[in-house]
């Protein structure tokens, strides 16, 4: 009984260990991983300047997500739509990306990071928050797009 209770912990730490091994914080980065963080950068800075027409080239024809807004998924067509009606109302946005982790599969990378945000309405109002976001990349034709998204507050 002491051996198989022995030998099921030392498989538990074989795997939790090669699982772990896939996941990598910034400071372990692969080419593909150093692409992938500054596409988040570059996607994140269109948003806080209103560029809704250069951030359709991020996003994957079949892209569905969860936004912290919608109370179910929407598709890419929603997705669009939602952005630019959230941030109608806007004078200044700004966002800064804080990475956590990203794993990779061949041409597919799940992303997990927080944003702080700060906008500013039409009106003058201030507001500040931090949300947690999830991004699924594919890499379709040799581009990495977004295949699918969700973020939380």
């Amino acid at each position: 009984m002491r051996r198989a209770t022995a030998l099921w912990l030392i498989m538990l730490s074989v795997v939790f260990g090669l699982a772990s091994a896939q996941i990598s914080t910034t400071e372990y980065q692969s080419d593909d991983e150093q692409v992938l963080w500054e596409l988040e950068k570059a996607y994140f800075a269109h948003l806080a300047d209103l560029e809704f027409e250069e951030l359709e080239d991020f996003w994957h024809p079949a892209f569905i997500g969860c936004p912290s807004h919608s109370p179910e998924p929407v598709g890419l067509d929603s997705a669009q739509h939602s952005l630019e009606e959230l941030t109608a109302k806007l004078k200044r946005m700004s966002i800064s990306l804080r990475p956590q982790a990203i794993t990779m599969h061949g041409d597919v990378s799940v992303v997990h990071y927080f944003i702080d945000v700060e906008q500013e309405d039409l009106d003058g109002q201030v507001t500040e928050y931090s949300q947690r976001v999830t991004h699924t990349w594919v890499k379709s034709d040799g581009k990495w797009r977004v295949l699918g998204g969700m973020s939380a507050r």
